[in-house]
């Protein structure tokens, strides 16, 4: 039996219910095929509890911003080796974010998407690399086709790519989308990118292949900051640049920003607020920068201190972040 926690406390950021994306639960039906089972629950879409006998073994993966299995913190095989079973769940039942879908009649079904699994870069503040059992991974292209002809054949429009980064070989993206092209499906996707793996080719493939959205971890606005934290050696000018040429190919931009690392203060905060709103992207996620295994969404939760910041002051400035990127401030700013 596999059974998938919901994910309902939603502190942050704040939203109405129908704007946030229901995804499909890729890793647990990837660990349907692991344990060859049949017998699967999402709790995200039916609150109803299964009625598990004493006989059956039981797999709970925890989702939320940083799944576990048995209680550790990664899966507990190679996703490589397996592929979801998409016949356990209904993918009607799902949904992209309300920006994913705008300008859509519908925001179902809803698929996501491996290509590759891990990263091979060492940032400090990340620890997204633990949950896989290996280190960066890819897939093979007839698997990645196999999971589009079932999306394209179920009616899926809106579609994640789920990996830690997607555009990383630049021949490997072009051809992933030379290959998304060719099943003339007219998927609308996006993906995550770094400013420094992307390119102005790169980029023209993957709108002709309908990757409209592109996720950029910017992380911080002062690149004191990035360079304490490991995070490339791109500058705020190259990042200007990687946007500019992004939205010129007609691709939309998620901004990824955090608030409260080590050497934080309130100065360089305020660096990344200001350069969030000079880039102004499509989107932006604002978060804080967390330890292992701690929820943003909880009702309680609370981030990391810097040097000279407590947590509660960090999260007071992102929350007041937020406001100012989202509110009517930001509508008067243009």
């Amino acid at each position: 039996m596999i059974i998938v926690r919901p994910n309902n406390s939603r502190r942050y950021q704040p939203m109405v219910e129908s704007q946030r994306a229901i995804e499909p639960p890729l890793w647990h039906i990837i660990c349907a095929d692991y344990f060859d089972t049949n017998k699967f629950l999402d709790q995200e879409i039916n609150n109803t509890l299964p009625i598990v006998s004493c006989v059956e073994s039981l797999f709970v993966l925890n989702t939320g911003n940083n799944p576990t299995a048995f209680g550790t913190d990664r899966l507990p095989m190679n996703p490589i080796d397996y592929n979801p079973r998409w016949n356990l769940i209904d993918l009607t039942k799902y949904r992209a974010h309300d920006w994913h879908a705008k300008g859509y009649p519908s925001s179902s079904p809803y698929g996501v998407l491996y290509t590759s699994i891990s990263c091979p870069f060492n940032c400090k503040f990340c620890f997204s690399k633990k949950f896989y059992p290996v280190g960066y991974s890819e897939r093979p292209l007839q698997d990645i086709r196999a999971d589009l002809i079932h999306f394209g054949e179920n009616g899926v429009k809106h579609i994640k790519i789920i990996d830690e980064i997607f555009v990383l070989f630049p021949q490997r993206v072009i051809n992933i989308c030379k290959m998304i092209i060719d099943l003339k499906y007219d998927f609308n996707i996006w993906c995550y990118a770094r400013i420094d793996t992307v390119s102005k080719e790169t980029l023209h493939w993957m709108k002709k292949a309908g990757i409209n959205w592109v996720g950029y971890g910017i992380e911080s606005g002062n690149e004191s900051i990035r360079k304490s934290i490991q995070k490339g050696k791109f500058s705020n000018h190259d990042v200007r640049n990687v946007v500019k040429m992004t939205k010129e190919e007609g691709i939309k931009i998620a901004g990824n920003f955090i608030f409260g690392f080590e050497d934080d203060t309130m100065e360089t905060m305020q660096d990344t607020l200001d350069f969030a709103d000079e880039l102004d992207c499509e989107y932006n996620n604002l978060y804080c920068l967390v330890d292992k295994n701690v929820n943003q969404l909880s009702k309680d939760f609370l981030p990391r201190a810097t040097k000279t910041l407590t947590p509660q002051e960090v999260l007071n400035f992102r929350d007041e972040a937020y406001v100012f990127m989202t509110g009517e401030e930001k509508l008067e700013r243009g």
